[in-house]
């Protein structure tokens, strides 16, 4: 089977760079990748028809990036799950064809990894994980700075999408690995991603990563975070796997209780957000209606003033 690189770490964590020099040592990015923008202005490395993929998955579950809102894993065996996995897998073969190391990046896949094992199956893929890890504080900062995100979301979004990337990956080959080490020592980390997934880079433009890899690449350097955020940082840079395996169950069992207590609560307000949403519509088109009859009705007093029977009736309508 051939391997199949899944980038699958939280938002901000170095996934853009990571997967840049991947892609250099040998990994096939896709043939669509998205534009670059603000914070990552050379480029985010992911492939754009997955990511609007991505985004239409988690819209039809009633969240959205940045939504910390949890995914029922009962959800993953539905029919509807069903038929995004089949999409997935279709566009991952336009994307990537028969590419012999596809690389996948997106922050969305700590939420939807599921579906993308479950595509990688149905292509004959191998799928690999790498989790890029980057101090939360940093991360949650860099999030915040970019996207405006509110310092506490931005870091709660740093603990869901660790978790998950953690939960979705412990069946398949992984890799973690810290941002930090690659812009110290890109060869070194690289080496040590292929070793923990059994690979052989095929490639090493080491010119074109040391000219990528600039002191700007750290937009933000924070080490400082709330407990459980770095409680799991730290617990992940072990090299322990069954000790990170056992710490983060118990932590996910914790929030996964908390997930099902709060789920009904959540739905119901997010119920009455959907109906208020609906009634602002409806009368911002009633607002609309009257603003273009006002704007017909002066119109035509315009039409009717330059009339040269308003002329003439003028006195008329004085006395």
């Amino acid at each position: 089977m051939r391997p199949a690189l899944l980038v699958i770490g939280p938002s901000r964590s170095g996934s853009s760079a990571l997967t840049a020099v991947l892609s250099m040592r040998g990994a096939t990015l896709p043939a669509h990748l998205m534009p670059g923008g603000k914070g990552n202005e050379r480029g985010h490395f992911e492939p754009e028809r997955l990511e609007r993929v991505n985004t239409a998955i988690l819209a039809a579950l009633g969240g959205g990036y940045w939504d910390p809102i949890a995914i029922p894993p009962a959800w993953f065996g539905s029919a509807e799950a069903s038929t995004f996995t089949v999409t997935i897998a279709e566009t991952i073969a336009a994307e990537y064809g028969d590419a012999p190391l596809p690389i996948i990046k997106d922050p969305r896949l700590c939420r939807l990894a599921p579906l993308y094992l479950a595509a990688c199956a149905q292509l004959g893929l191998k799928p690999c994980a790498i989790i890029p890890l980057r101090h939360p504080g940093s991360a949650a900062r860099s999030l915040s700075a970019r996207d405006k995100t509110p310092a506490e979301t931005a870091e709660l979004l740093q603990v869901i999408e660790l978790l998950n990337a953690e939960r979705h990956t412990r069946d398949i080959p992984r890799a973690w690995s810290r941002y930090a080490d690659l812009l110290e020592d890109w060869r070194s980390a690289t080496d040590a991603i292929g070793a923990q997934l059994g690979l052989v880079w095929p490639a090493c433009d080491a010119e074109a990563i040391e000219a990528f890899l600039t002191p700007d690449l750290r937009h933000q350097s924070v080490e400082e975070a709330g407990p459980l955020a770095t409680h799991l940082y730290e617990t992940a840079l072990s090299d322990d796997e069954a000790a990170i395996r056992a710490e983060f169950g118990r932590i996910r069992a914790i929030t996964d209780e908390h997930d099902r207590l709060i789920g009904p609560w959540q739905s119901a307000w997010r119920g009455r957000l959907a109906g208020l949403e609906g009634i602002t519509k409806q009368q911002a088109g009633r607002i609309k209606q009257l603003e273009d009859e006002a704007a017909a009705a002066t119109r035509r007093r315009t039409e009717a003033e330059a009339h040269w029977t308003w002329r003439i009736t003028a006195p008329f309508r004085r006395g």
